[in-house]
C-alpha cells in the first residue's frame, strides 16, 4: 500500500506560489523605486548645496576687491564697473562676463576658469551702484541636473563706510 499523504503535508499549489512571488516583486520593485529617488534627491541636494557656496564664494570674491582697493588707498568700488562680471579666486579684478562653466580643479579641489574638469556651473556677478557709497553686488549661480534647470541668487550691498 501507498503511504498516504495528508492534505497539510502537500506542496504549495501554482496559485499560492504565483501569489507570493508577485509580493515578493512587489516588494523589490518599490524598493528600488525608493533607492532609485534617494539618489536621484541626493546628487540634486549635493548640486543645490555647491550652487549656493559658489554664489556666496562670488559675493566674497567682490568683498575682497573692496578691501584690495580700501588697503591700496583707493576709491572702495575702483575699478566696479555696472554690469555683469566673471569672478574667481585666483583674479585679483572682474573678468569680462562670458557665459562659461566653472571649471572643478581636482588637485586643489577649487572651482575656478583657469583649469579642470568642466562643470554645470555658470556663475554671473552683476554690479550696480546705487549710490556714490552703495554698490548691489548679486551673484548668480546656474546649472541643469538631469535636465532639470536650477539657479542661486545671493545679493549683497557694500558700503564705503571707511572714513576719509
Amino acid at each position: 500500500m501507498a503511504p498516504r499523504i495528508s492534505k497539510c503535508e502537500q506542496g504549495f499549489s501554482i496559485v499560492e506560489a504565483l501569489i507570493a512571488g508577485s509580493l515578493i516583486l512587489t516588494g523589490l520593485i518599490a524598493s528600488l523605486a525608493l533607492i532609485n529617488s534617494s539618489i536621484r534627491l541626493a546628487i540634486v541636494a549635493k548640486d543645490e548645496l555647491v550652487g549656493a557656496n559658489l554664489a556666496q564664494e562670488g559675493i566674497e570674491i567682490v568683498r575682497s576687491f573692496r578691501d584690495a582697493n580700501w588697503i591700496a588707498g583707493r576709491l572702495f568700488d575702483e575699478n566696479f564697473t555696472d554690469g555683469n562680471h566673471r569672478v574667481h579666486y585666483l583674479d585679483s579684478a572682474f573678468l569680462p562676463y562670458v557665459d562659461t562653466a566653472l571649471l572643478f580643479d581636482q588637485n586643489t579641489g577649487f572651482y575656478q576658469y583657469a583649469a579642470g574638469v568642466e562643470t554645470p556651473f555658470r556663475r554671473r556677478i552683476r554690479i550696480s551702484h546705487v549710490s556714490p557709497s552703495e554698490v548691489r553686488v548679486i551673484s548668480r549661480v546656474d546649472w541643469t541636473t538631469r535636465g532639470i534647470p536650477y539657479s542661486v541668487r545671493v545679493e549683497d550691498h557694500l558700503f564705503d563706510w571707511l572714513p576719509d
